[in-house]
């Protein structure tokens, strides 16, 4: 796990836009059996956002699809795919098949009690497992210090899963429902 300002320092705009950029460097992270280590992501957060910056003129916003390409075009893992309208279903059936999912969402409607209200209307988070008995998704939220397996009911997160822009909170015209499926290459 990693926040997207690993040190805290949230005033600092390229970690501030960082959710996209640390979510795929969790996701590939782990896809790769590596460990993440706070002294050096800071510095992978960095590199991606100056890569978002040349490569889609913001570092801000990325959509799912252009989030993605952090991951193959930059990180070289292109064990990642990119797929609309997944149900609840689908979100756990990709876990359960042993992958990482990251998701855009509203991030003022899944109301993550650690967000500096009202939240970001722009945000990714790395689902990581799912808690039938429960009804929770396991995520890692780089929203948030306290982000490392925070839980989200099926329900919430869902509701606050659509794809937004890439850009500079551009506005977003409809829900469109999306998520990126990240195969660890260690199965």
């Amino acid at each position: 796990f990693t926040a997207q300002a690993p040190f805290g320092d949230w005033a600092d705009p390229r970690q501030q836009g960082a959710c996209e950029e640390s979510t795929m460097l969790m996701a590939v992270r782990w896809a790769r059996g590596e460990v993440i280590n706070r002294d050096s992501v800071l510095e992978d957060i960095f590199t991606l956002s100056d890569f978002g910056k040349k490569r889609f003129g913001t570092i801000r916003d990325t959509s799912a699809k252009d989030t993605a390409l952090f991951a193959t075009e930059f990180l070289g893992y292109t064990n990642v795919s990119v797929h609309d309208g997944p149900t609840i279903d689908d979100i756990r059936t990709a876990i359960a098949s042993g992958a990482v999912v990251a998701i855009p969402t509203n991030g003022q409607v899944i109301g993550n009690p650690y967000y500096t209200p009202p939240g970001s209307a722009y945000h990714m988070v790395l689902i990581i497992g799912y808690d039938d008995a429960r009804g929770v998704f396991i995520t890692n939220d780089p929203g948030t210090r306290h982000g490392a397996s925070f839980e989200y009911p099926y329900a919430v997160l869902y509701n606050g899963i659509r794809d937004y822009p890439t850009g500079d909170h551009e506005p977003v015209s409809s829900i469109v429902k999306t998520m990126i499926v990240v195969r660890s290459a260690m199965r």
